[in-house]
């Protein structure tokens, strides 16, 4: 897995999959997640968008169909986006 560490990442997008975030900030990205391993620690977010792909969204689609998770329905942090999540 690849580590990053002490980064801000700003209006970009960003996959997460087989990466290691530590101390980072993410600002304004697009994170896009592949249903890979991925860790974050001691990381900020703010104003940030989710989006599935490949694997991750073909699971997403599945759940939909047995009505699990609405499709369509954008995905919402669990936290504020001010918070940090670790």
């Amino acid at each position: 897995m690849q580590s990053t560490q002490n980064q801000t990442f700003s209006g970009t997008t960003v996959v997460l999959d087989d990466k290691h975030f530590l101390n980072c900030r993410f600002e304004k990205c697009l994170l896009l997640y592949g249903g890979g391993d991925f860790a974050w620690n001691n990381c900020q977010f703010a104003e940030c968008s989710i989006s599935l792909i490949g694997p991750a969204e073909r699971t997403a689609k599945f759940l939909g169909h047995w009505g699990i998770l609405k499709q369509g329905e954008p995905l919402k942090p669990i936290a504020e986006p001010s918070q940090t999540i670790n």
